[in-house]
């Protein structure tokens, strides 16, 4: 449902874009194919594009699944990806596996498991509903479990990590407005600046077990989980300006009184 929301987000803010000259009203969606959204500003006789990361609220940002195989923790397949090459020489940065293996999560040892071909298979006689129970309890510190491992990162690597995406702005719809790489030049048109995204948060890794198990699916005897590297972002200080601003987060609809008119004229100049 909240993926479903942000494909929502998504839509709302390219029609509310569309008639301000600022996006031609189409949308990534599920595609993961590139932003979120684009966003134009027309300089000259030439039009320049850049792509806008969409978050509803602070939240996670990137994921990349980690694999028990062999006796031991492993990056999941990255198969070309460049997010998921991105979140995994940021993991080898900071010594992911070094605090699954041998710190946090030193002995403990899942029962969702890899064979050497990526294979996924459950320990011992579990089926995949035992199997998510018992790592439930292992991992879930609501459960009595170890719990997920944070990493402290700077913020500058998501901003990095959004740039990789061809993402140069990020609208946040609860918090505002802000600039991960300004190729617009927007700040040269505005008297108080934009905040820069990367001055703005508070960013750490996380590694966690992560339940992807619907009620149908219980009922059917069966699960679905896995284990995850993702980055996420948190304290954010508001932007004193608004594109794509929501009614609440529980509505995506696009508070059209909160547009920033200041910014949609440094759009325009």
């Amino acid at each position: 449902m909240s993926a479903q929301k942000g494909y929502l987000y998504e839509a709302n803010a390219s029609k509310a874009g569309k008639p301000l000259g600022l996006t031609d009203g189409s949308y990534d969606g599920s595609k993961n194919q590139g932003p979120d959204v684009v966003l134009y500003k027309k300089v000259g006789k030439r039009m320049l594009s850049a792509g806008c990361e969409l978050k509803i609220m602070p939240t996670a940002a990137g994921s990349l699944v980690m694999q028990y195989k062999s006796g031991k923790w492993n990056y999941g397949p990255t198969d070309g990806d460049e997010d998921k090459e991105f979140l995994k020489k940021l993991g080898q940065n900071n010594d992911v596996l070094e605090r699954m293996n041998n710190g946090e999560w030193k002995g403990v040892v899942p029962n969702l498991q890899y064979d050497k071909q990526g294979n996924k298979f459950y320990a011992g006689k579990h089926t995949p509903l035992s199997a998510y129970k018992a790592d439930q309890k292992l991992f879930g510190k609501s459960f009595g479990g170890v719990g997920d491992i944070y990493i402290p990162i700077a913020a500058s690597q998501i901003a990095n990590y959004y740039i990789t995406k061809g993402d140069f702005y990020m609208s946040v719809g609860t918090h505002g407005f802000y600039i991960l790489n300004d190729i617009f030049n927007l700040n040269k048109n505005l008297t108080t600046k934009i905040p820069n995204f990367a001055d703005s948060v508070t960013a750490k890794i996380r590694i966690r077990y992560q339940d992807k198990t619907s009620s149908e699916s219980k009922l059917r005897g069966t699960a679905n989980y896995q284990f995850a590297l993702t980055m996420q972002f948190s304290a954010v200080g508001e932007s004193p300006y608004d594109l794509f601003p929501i009614m609440s987060k529980d509505n995506v609809s696009i508070n059209s009184r909160k547009i920033s008119k200041d910014l949609i004229n440094a759009f325009k100049k």
